[in-house]
């Protein structure tokens, strides 16, 4: 046969090869990362010299630093692993990139390219190699990536070869200069990170009395920095006002999921140029940054994102200045409270659900549908029904006559409620005072009683001083709360702001809401509705103050001070 045509066939033969890996490949890659770009994965044919000699082979890139996207890190690495395939007698195949991943803090095997490295190396009909660029692009760890994907592929593939562009030859992770290489990557990541906590802390608790600052990190959406470094307000494209009207919706009940599709709909640019979505409008309502405070250490941990207990992260208030008043981020947080309390949906035809009581019989009423399953009708039956007498009135008949007599109470009576709710928040301020006074005797106490338990010999002083130290802890803790309340309170007390809570409140009529807002306003507004389902007489039962969640814990932290 000719040696044209045997040629010729080699290299159909590769290329039958290729596509069928590839192919394997496509599978592994949908079940591990799902949608993906081909052409970053596959390099094109055009570009593979069909050769006798040459085998197929997988690339492996990676970075860690999100910075590094768009520069040129992927294709040095690249055009470094080429040249060394090339040497060694291996074309690429397949691209693996994990993109702004920490070697450090996450093992080998369990990021995403490296499992589909893995996965696709593992293949039956792959006999080829893997090539990366220096050790510290595998492991900052030392024995993660030698341990869970090079020594399983070996044992179940000895003829599968790595190659590292920084070692002549095969790669062997036995060497002594190459563990060493490991160890010292290894050392270098753990003096960065702690350089960059030395950093931080420095940022957050500056020695020189100067007010902590944000560590370099990109500010949240709303704000900047003026010539000077401080942080200010950022409303060229209506971002302020756009964290504000999130926020305004959100203390309405209005859902994470509509406000990011109204966002989105109205043609506003988010926070990265993405698609809005319900966790970008979470992220922004429980950031505390809004609210003028400084906050880090949010996060569990880099792998767990859930936010932390207040108390555990790095809190300074009155960092900067606020784009979201305090009554503002108050209503929002008490509303979080009523969804979680009464459930998440308040768009329901039962806009006083859970706030009704059967007059005659003290029990609550339950909402309940009693349309048919086999009504062709669009009109829905919905009713209030007593869980005790059984008896039940329509849900529209009791939303007519409970709102017309709300809204009437509320124009009558606006000033009485605003000096009323006025009135408690003062009593409450004095009420704080008054416990941050006995604070402060007991922390004096403690004190006086610490001068004792200087030279500690005895197990029973020992417990003592240790007693000691515990109350001081706890009155110094107590007392950081009372403080934070009642700076909370003085601010409520402002005019301007009273003005816009009750105006929120009370610049409404039952035409103007929908069912949503107009629940909303019942949970902030009533405590309860006593209802006589035979007479239609209702008394309604309002809260003093909208801040509920204020009161309770006022009432909590007094209570919890045995002082």
């Amino acid at each position: 046969m000719p040696k044209d045509s045997l040629k010729k066939d080699h290299q159909v033969s590769v290329i039958e090869t290729i596509l069928t890996l590839q192919d394997e490949f496509k599978g592994i890659i949908l079940n591990i990362i799902g949608a993906f770009d081909k052409d970053q994965c596959f390099p094109p044919f055009k570009g593979i010299v069909l050769e006798t000699n040459l085998k197929p082979a997988i690339g492996y890139i990676r970075y860690s630093d999100k910075k590094q996207d768009g520069n040129n890190s992927i294709i040095i690495q690249k055009r470094q692993i080429e040249n060394k395939a090339n040497q060694e007698g291996y074309y690429i195949i397949l691209w693996c990139m994990d993109k702004a991943v920490s070697a450090t803090h996450k093992d080998a095997i369990n990021r995403p390219w490296m499992k589909v490295l893995f996965e696709c190396a593992s293949s039956e009909i792959f006999a080829g190699a893997i090539f990366f660029c220096e050790e510290s692009r595998v492991s900052r760890q030392v024995k993660d990536f030698v341990r869970d994907a090079h020594d399983p592929l070996k044992e179940d593939k000895p003829t599968l070869k790595f190659f590292s562009t920084s070692e002549p030859g095969e790669w062997n992770p036995s060497k002594p200069h190459i563990q060493a290489k490991l160890l010292i990557y290894r050392d270098e990541s753990a003096y960065k990170k702690d350089r960059t906590i030395r950093y931080q802390q420095s940022c957050l608790y500056p020695s020189d009395g100067q007010k902590p600052t944000r560590p370099g990190s990109q500010l949240p959406y709303g704000y900047a920095k003026d010539e000077n470094g401080e942080v200010v307000i950022d409303n060229t494209e209506n971002k302020a006002d756009i964290v504000y009207l999130i926020h305004y919706l959100s203390s309405f009940g209005y859902s994470n999921k509509f406000i990011a599709t109204l966002l989105e709909e109205g043609g506003i640019p988010s926070p990265k140029g993405k698609t809005w979505v319900a966790s970008m409008i979470d992220k922004i309502t429980q950031n505390l940054f809004y609210q003028g405070h400084l906050t880090w250490n949010v996060r569990q941990s880099r792998s767990n994102s859930a936010r932390n207990e207040i108390d555990q992260i790095d809190l300074f208030q009155n960092n900067h200045k606020a784009i979201i008043p305090l009554h503002l981020a108050e209503t929002v947080k008490q509303m979080k409270i009523f969804k979680n309390q009464y459930g998440r949906n308040m768009d329901t035809p039962f806009t006083l659900k859970n706030l009704l009581e059967c007059k005659n019989c003290n029990a609550p009423l339950t909402s309940k549908n009693f349309t048919s399953g086999k009504s062709k009708s669009d009109i829905q039956k919905y009713v209030y029904r007593c869980a005790n007498c059984k008896k039940f009135v329509a849900a529209e008949k009791v939303h007519d006559f409970v709102f017309k007599k709300i809204f009437e109470h509320l124009s009558k009576n606006s000033i009485v409620m605003k000096k009323e709710a006025v009135n408690m928040l003062k009593k409450w301020k004095k009420i704080l005072r008054q416990k941050q006074d006995n604070v402060t005797k007991a922390i004096q106490h403690v004190k006086e009683q610490e001068r004792f338990v200087v030279n500690v010999t005895t197990p029973e002083e020992m417990e003592l001083a240790n007693s000691i130290a515990f109350t001081h802890n706890r009155l110094s803790e107590k007392g950081s709360e009372l403080e934070e309340l009642s700076e909370k309170i003085e601010k409520l007390l402002n005019p301007s702001e009273l003005d816009i809570i009750f105006m929120n409140f009370f610049d409404h009529t039952s035409n103007t809401l929908n069912d949503l807002e107009l629940r909303s306003l019942s949970l902030f507004l009533i405590d309860k509705v006593e209802l006589n389902l035979t007479t239609m007489n209702a008394s309604i039962d309002y809260r003093i103050t909208p801040f509920i969640d204020l009161e309770k814990w006022i009432s909590h932290i007094t209570a919890d001070l045995a002082v």
